[in-house]
């Protein structure tokens, strides 16, 4: 390819990247050599997760620039254009009809009647196709950007942008027709003194004759000199389109082969076997001698014939078989038989259990874990806002409710026909033999032939049965403490006959017979309702929270499960007892049996009394501070003397607490409000809560929260937002959100009118 390169300034390239830089965020992205858009996709339908895109998005992270350095930047591209014909390849055998040889209509299957020593010859035709399955042309640039720190520190945030230029007679310069980020992720770090390539390829549709130019643009945040901002460097190529597409043929060539699968007795001798190399569809020609030789009377065998055809390009293999039934003449009638016995004792033990639950629970009074659990009912007041905690205890356990054992008696006798004719009156006999204690004991087993009451010339088949011999072992045994007896005297084997009434050389029902020793083994023990699993379903009245606690618990054994769960009266009604239901549920793992019991606290609320006043919002005190035209008389300066020169927001003398002694500050506080900071929500709403209540609004619902967030800023203000947990957070949030509810009348004595 003819090169042209020409030197391109710092100044120009820095100029061009700054004009591109939001346009390659949006545009096609190339990937390296792992990671080639299939053709006809453009680099965005390809984008890697991992790929560098834009290096001046804001929301890209930034280093703490320790140390700067420089590169170094060359690049190679080449243009292609590519016409790709991929092909699959189809293979058909069939057997050629002939004197000597029958062939079914497909062709798949023939037949020969062969005499011992005698040569049949079978014709084959094997046909093989080849089609088109897939066209294409696709072109583009191909290349890589070789990058080479030649500073003495890491680079950081390497990324590298192309830009596929073509050339405008028009204005004579170089345009750009497409910009992408070359993929960094296999190396996006570079050691000093390192060099590394990335390589890319990018498809467009290109106009052979035009001249085109391969320009890409390395940046890094940690550039000298620059302080931390993004700086990058060019490194330029030019290249050219081929004239023509360059053919590449997929599987356009295939080998075949045939391979024989000669019966035993027989001899095939084939003419050719391949392999054949076709470059197009075509025919193949050839035959197998097959001769007899000691191949038995009225036997039927099969010449099995694969031709395998392979792709030579992706290896797909295509198959096609041809079979040919081989029949030898008749032959003289002489049936005799075998039998073989197997036999093996099976044993199973059957543990079950049933399981108990039941729950206990005990109200909290001094904030610490009970020691003992009761079942007694303890009574439990809760005024509004106020919170208590409840411990549970729940038992589970467990005890074997039943052992059963079972044995059974596995067995199979093996008839098989050795002659060369089919059996006649086909009998089996079976029977248990035990000896214990010097006693013989038998069982007989009934084995039926009806499955198969023939058996051809050399047919073998297997007559199994299963037998339950619980009550026959256990009579003989006994049982002590729920287990069998001793076994130390006891011999067991299972024996079983054979009979047909054709057998050669015998007249009448002849047997052949066959026996096994059995021992007693080990029990496989089955356990039901080892396990279970155990919830807790809780109910608790309108007007109160509590927490959630309900599993589930997977239970292997007997086990006891304590927990605590806090109830807060929210809104509840006043002067009423409440019941607090708590349901412990234990379901049997195997049968599914349900076990229950119930723990129930009685809550009592106060008195009813009335709570009066009305609420007013933080714009209503931000405009009755006194303060500026438009604003109202001074309403707040009262109610701070009133509350003794100071308005709390956090405990008296906390380390963080606010102290607010003027209208001014107050009104400042509360035209705070809002922000990402919730701190500043939390102090407005607040104040004005506390305004309220000093203004003479009841304060029912929010003691609670006003004790709780009073705690909570003594030690925490707005500077503490960004460094609070998640759930810290949220809590600062929610009382804000409580306080907001209060002060416009969503809960507590109501708005003002």
């Amino acid at each position: 390819m003819q090169r042209r390169v020409k030197a391109l300034s710092l100044a120009l390239a820095l100029t061009m990247i700054l004009g591109v830089s939001a346009a390659y965020v949006y545009g096609p992205t190339a990937v390296g050599l792992e990671g080639t858009p299939p053709p006809g996709q453009s680099g965005d339908q390809a984008r890697p997760a991992n790929g560098v895109t834009d290096p001046h998005d804001p929301a890209a992270p930034t280093a703490d620039v320790a140390g700067t350095t420089t590169l170094l930047a060359s690049k190679d591209s080449v243009g292609f254009w590519e016409r790709s014909v991929t092909y699959d390849w189809s293979i058909e055998k069939q057997v050629v009809e002939s004197d000597k040889v029958s062939a079914s209509d497909a062709g798949h299957l023939g037949m020969v009647t062969i005499q011992d020593g005698e040569t049949v010859t079978v014709d084959y035709l094997v046909e093989a196709t080849r089609y088109i399955v897939d066209e294409a042309e696709h072109m583009g640039v191909r290349g890589y950007v070789c990058v080479k720190n030649t500073g003495t520190v890491a680079t950081e945030n390497l990324a590298i942008v192309d830009h596929v230029q073509a050339y405008d007679e028009d204005i004579c310069a170089f345009v750009d027709i497409a910009v992408f980020g070359v993929d960094t992720s296999s190396h996006p770090v570079l050691a000093a003194g390192e060099e590394h390539a990335y390589y890319f390829e990018y498809s467009f549709e290109a106009v052979i004759s035009s001249q085109y130019r391969n320009m890409a643009c390395i940046g890094i945040t940690n550039y000298e000199g620059y302080d931390g901002v993004e700086h990058a460097i060019p490194a330029c190529d030019e290249f050219d389109m081929p004239a023509k597409p360059h053919l590449i043929e997929t599987d356009e060539t295939a080998s075949i082969i045939d391979a024989i699968s000669c019966p035993e007795n027989f001899e095939c001798v084939a003419s050719d076997s391949g392999p054949w190399i076709l470059h197009a569809s075509g025919e193949i020609a050839f035959s197998v001698e097959v001769t007899a030789l000691d191949a038995g009377c009225e036997q039927e065998r099969c010449l099995w014939n694969k031709v395998t055809l392979t792709e030579l390009d992706c290896c797909q293999v295509r198959e096609d078989c041809a079979y040919v039934n081989l029949v030898t003449g008749p032959c003289p009638c002489l049936t005799t038989i075998e039998a073989e016995k197997t036999a093996e004792l099976r044993r199973e033990k059957i543990v079950e259990y049933d399981w108990t639950v039941e729950k206990s629970f005990e109200v909290l009074t001094n904030g610490q874990a009970p020691e003992a659990f009761t079942a007694t009912v303890p009574d439990l007041v809760l005024g509004p806002g106020q919170t208590s905690k409840i411990c549970y205890e729940i038992v589970a356990d467990r005890e074997v409710a039943d052992v059963t054992h079972k044995f059974w008696l596995e067995g199979c006798v093996r008839v098989c026909n050795t002659g060369n004719c089919p059996t006649e009156g086909l009998t089996i006999e079976d029977v248990f033999v035990v000896m214990y204690n010097g006693v013989e004991h038998e069982l007989k087993i009934e084995i039926s032939t009806a499955d198969k009451p023939v058996l051809g010339p050399g047919e073998c088949y297997d007559y199994a049965y299963e037998v339950d011999v619980t009550e026959f072992l256990l009579d003989i045994l006994g049982e002590q403490d729920g287990e069998p007896g001793a076994q130390s005297d006891l011999d067991m084997l299972n024996a079983a006959r054979a009979g047909i009434t054709n057998f050669e050389g015998q007249e009448g029902l002849y047997f052949v017979d066959d026996e096994v020793k059995v021992a007693l083994p080990e029990p496989e023990i089955e356990y039901i309702d080892e396990t279970a699993t155990l919830t807790d379903l809780e109910t608790f009245p309108d007007g109160f929270d509590m927490d959630i606690v309900s599993g589930p618990w997977y239970l292997e054994g007997p086990d006891t499960i304590r927990f605590c769960k806090n109830i807060t009266n929210v809104e509840a009604e006043c002067g009423r007892l409440y019941y607090v239901n708590d349901t412990a549920r234990l379901v049997e793992d195997d049968t599914l049996e349900v076990r229950e019991d119930d723990a129930s606290v009685i809550v009592e609320t106060p008195e009813c009394h009335e709570c009066g006043g009305c609420t007013l919002t933080i714009g209503y005190w931000k405009n009755h501070a006194g303060l500026g035209p438009g604003n109202q008389d001074d309403e707040i300066t009262p109610l701070i003397t009133a509350a003794g020169g100071t308005i709390w927001l956090g405990t008296p003398g906390g380390a963080k607490s606010i102290a607010v002694t003027t209208a001014a500050q107050a009104a400042g506080i509360i035209d705070s409000a809002g922000g990402a900071n919730k701190f500043n929500q939390l102090y407005a709403q607040m104040l004005a809560a506390k305004l309220n209540v000093l203004n003479g609004a009841c304060d029912h619902a929010i003691e609670g929260t006003i004790a709780a967030a009073d705690a909570f800023l003594a030690t925490h203000n707005a500077g503490d937002w960004d460094n609070l947990s998640k759930a810290d957070q949220e809590t600062v949030n929610g009382w804000a959100s409580t306080f907001e509810a209060y002060n416009s009348g969503d809960i507590g004595p109501g708005h003002c009118d």
